[in-house]
């Protein structure tokens, strides 16, 4: 009966991780890292795939993801890797033959509303609360760009979140005198609304660098390097 709104946990929750919002409009979470010299490590970055429930402002969005593509770009050159920033099909066979690997991350962002419903009859109220569960989701992976062939694959579930807006359903009487719904269901968000939605992607920002973190550590890479290395020598091999 209800129009179903996508959900996300409690705002508020003081054990949770919050990135800062820098005054140029930024999400930066601090990894607590210091610079490291330069190593042999060169990675490309393709633009990030990040899809939002249709909710969240689209200034929001762009703040979200420009904040990431900035962060693990300049994460990894603090690790001391080259990085070079294009897609999979804008590098060139000398990027290709260099590249140790191109970092690809996409993910679903799904901010809940827990919807606070007022049913209006006969000058009285009902309150209802009706939630609905569903949650994000971010995926990484590691291409090894001559041979195309992905070698780490790491998914997470992003932490879910809801932000609370107001539904009214007014109903009106009918020729025989009874009272029945109106049709239309009018979702009514509230001044602080995009507010929340911005704190609760600082949360999901927050989880989302540790998780990215973890896996560009140019330590995890090392194991990595004759797999790589087999790739480029097969891949020339099938070109001769």
């Amino acid at each position: 009966m209800y129009k179903r709104l996508a959900l996300c946990a409690f705002l508020g929750f003081s054990s949770l991780t919050y990135a800062a919002t820098a005054p140029a409009g930024k999400y930066v979470y601090d990894l607590h890292e210091k610079a490291q010299p330069k190593n042999h490590y060169t990675l490309a970055l393709a633009p990030l795939s990040i899809d939002f429930s249709k909710n969240v402002p689209t200034d929001l969005r762009d703040k979200f993801v420009k904040s990431l593509q900035a962060q693990i770009t300049s994460m990894l050159k603090a690790r001391g890797c080259s990085v070079v920033v294009a897609p999979l099909d804008k590098l060139s066979p000398e990027q290709q033959e260099s590249v140790f690997a191109l970092v690809d991350v996409s993910a679903f962002i799904d901010i809940l509303e827990d919807t606070d419903m007022t049913l209006s009859k006969n000058k009285k109220s009902i309150e209802e609360n009706i939630t609905d569960i569903s949650t994000g989701f971010m995926r990484l992976k590691l291409i090894e760009p001559k041979s195309k062939s992905a070698f780490h694959m790491s998914s997470m579930e992003l932490p879910s979140y809801k932000v609370r807006t107001h539904v009214r359903v007014s109903q009106q009487r009918t020729s025989s005198g009874g009272f029945m719904p109106i049709s239309h269901v009018t979702p009514v968000h509230g001044a602080k609304f995009e507010k929340n939605i911005d704190e609760v992607l600082s949360k999901i920002y927050a989880k989302s660098m540790q998780k990215i973190a973890q896996d560009l550590h140019t330590q995890n890479f090392k194991s990595y390097e004759r797999l790589v290395k087999n790739f480029k020598k097969s891949e020339q091999a099938e070109q001769k």
